[in-house]
């Protein structure tokens, strides 16, 4: 629903498991950070994608 509101939104999840929870639910996942033992690895893969986006 957010998705179709805000269609340039990145949905991030902070690892495997917790994309894997979201696409059960219906939701799209844009990135998986890998780095998954704190928060930065989220920061990480948003700033990375971000800068590809750009």
């Amino acid at each position: 629903m957010a998705k179709k509101r805000c269609p340039k939104m990145l949905v991030a999840a902070h690892g495997p498991i917790t994309a894997a929870g979201a696409h059960m639910l219906g939701v799209r996942v844009d990135l998986v950070s890998s780095q998954f033992d704190s928060f930065q690895g989220v920061v990480d893969a948003l700033h990375t994608e971000i800068s590809r986006l750009s």
